[in-house]
């Protein structure tokens, strides 16, 4: 049994089109929130496109995505490498492992100088 996670998928917006008649239009690859809603509103009825009358954001289920050997392998040297560490220093919270871009190299920060 694999674990299934809901993610966005679309959003329908229920509009009144000027001639009367309602359409649901599919806004794809992407959600809305009140906030959006209330700007599209005003530009369709300033445009003379219709009214927005409602919104729904659609969710679809998908398979929980699984890590891969090299994934558990390389967390694994991490959480190891970081028990080293904490050793180390006594207990002290020093986890040292992370990305490249974890570490400040601007010139104000510089060390090698």
């Amino acid at each position: 049994m694999t674990d299934m996670i809901q993610i966005p998928s679309h959003a329908e917006i229920d509009v009144r089109r000027p001639d009367g008649s309602i359409e649901t239009v599919i806004k794809a690859g992407s959600q809305l929130t009140e906030h959006n809603f209330a700007a599209m509103k005003a530009a369709t009825k300033a445009a003379g496109r219709g009214e927005l009358i409602a919104y729904r954001n659609i969710t679809k289920s998908v398979a929980a995505p699984k890590p891969s050997a090299a994934d558990i392998a390389e967390m694994d040297h991490i959480r190891h490498q970081n028990a080293v560490y904490r050793a180390a220093a006594g207990g002290e919270n020093c986890d040292q492992i992370g990305g490249a871009n974890d570490i400040d190299r601007t010139p104000a920060n510089k060390e090698d100088y």
